[in-house]
């Protein structure tokens, strides 16, 4: 048995040159491109190559994936919900989030509708990749005379809460709603976060040295805080 990230993998595909490996498991696997130059596809197709009978199974909590849709074709009840060319054939198993609300796996969500402004994003249209870009979120958000009142209601809100987490839309974004939060009590970390402080930023929020924490696009795949469990 062999663990490793696609990226120590692909770069080393001549240590794969073996017949016996029977069953590939990828984690997050929505990462795997349709794009067959991708990493994960060059991955696949070598030790294909060695072993044509490879058997792949794909997990992921996100199964729907923007500018393409579902990662598989075909649903284990009998729907069909991706398209021809999606990757994976079948879903072959499911744990509805509802379920693991109900069994305590997973805190309920609550929507609270504010009464203050809010973003307008209608006229946003995505791009091919089915993501915003970057300068148009900003256009929105960056400098919106709805930022202080909705940071303001989240302070209140959060007065006898001991961790809160901000996703901006942009590290504009970001830095204008750090601006807003007690700076004491808050910190950002976005994609240009040196290591050692992004661990150091976590570590202390973990520990509820620091209340909020700001970041744009890095705490989502993986990121885990159990103490506030």
């Amino acid at each position: 048995m062999v663990f490793g990230s696609v990226q120590s993998v692909v770069r080393n595909l001549e240590s794969f040159n073996d017949a016996n490996f029977t069953l590939m498991v990828i984690d997050e696997s929505h990462r795997v491109s349709l794009n067959e130059d991708a990493s994960y596809r060059q991955v696949i197709e070598h030790l294909r190559k060695h072993n044509p009978q490879l058997k792949i199974l794909g997990l992921t909590a996100t199964p729907y994936r923007l500018g393409q849709g579902f990662i598989y074709y075909r649903h284990h009840h009998g729907m069909v919900r991706g398209s021809e060319e999606s990757f994976f054939r079948d879903c072959v198993f499911e744990q509805p989030l509802r379920l693991m609300v109900k069994q305590g796996y997973l805190a309920e969500p609550k929507r609270l509708d504010m009464a203050i402004e809010g973003y307008d994003f209608s006229a946003l249209k995505p791009s091919s990749s089915g993501l915003f870009q970057e300068e148009e979120l900003n256009r929105v958000v960056a400098g919106s005379r709805a930022t202080p009142g909705i940071i303001g209601q989240i302070v209140e809100r959060a007065l006898d809460r001991q961790g809160v987490m901000i996703f901006a839309a942009t590290v504009a974004h970001a830095e204008e709603i750090i601006g807003y939060l007690p700076r004491a009590e808050a910190a950002l970390i976005t994609g240009a976060t040196p290591s050692q402080e992004r661990t150091a930023l976590i570590g202390a929020f973990k520990a509820r040295e620091l209340k909020y924490l700001v970041n744009v696009a890095v705490l989502t795949t993986g990121f885990d805080a159990p103490t506030w469990i």
